[in-house]
């Protein structure tokens, strides 16, 4: 005896997978990894052009075949990190990221109030630990750098 399914198909599941894909629920990926050298310069690329002013909420990560979700100030540490040939420490990381946002005209912001220069350079320092000891090792995982 067949079973048989009482639920109707869904007509709008289509914008159902649309809808979730653009709210980050879900993802397209690819079963067989990439190159991580391939995706890292791609990244390199992406972390450039969002230190110029463009906009990017992923970088390619090879090991998943699809994207990692990034914040504006991780693609900053990365492209201040890379195009330091990635031998920085904490100060000067925090230096390259600040001379970027100064570059964007932005401000970063506690309790609603500007961070100043010396304030800032001290929080972004405070961020490397986190990018150095987490968010490098994350992303070497996922194939988003080698």
């Amino acid at each position: 005896m067949a079973l048989q399914n009482s639920a109707p198909a869904r007509q709008d599941t289509r914008s159902i997978i649309l809808s979730m894909l653009n709210a980050q629920m879900i993802t397209v990926g690819d079963p067989s990894p990439g190159s991580a050298e391939i995706a890292e310069r791609f990244n390199a690329a992406v972390a450039r052009a969002a230190a110029g002013g463009e906009s990017y909420l992923n970088l390619a990560a090879a090991a998943l075949g699809s994207g990692a979700p990034v914040t504006e100030m991780d693609l900053l540490l990365l492209d201040a990190w890379l195009s330091a040939g990635r031998d920085i420490g904490p100060e000067d990381l925090a230096d390259g990221v600040a001379q970027r946002l100064k570059h964007l005209g932005r401000q970063l912001q506690f309790r609603g109030s500007p961070i100043g220069d010396q304030q800032l350079r001290s929080h972004i320092a405070g961020l490397a630990p986190i990018f150095f000891d987490q968010l490098v090792p994350q992303w070497r995982r996922l194939g988003v750098l080698q």
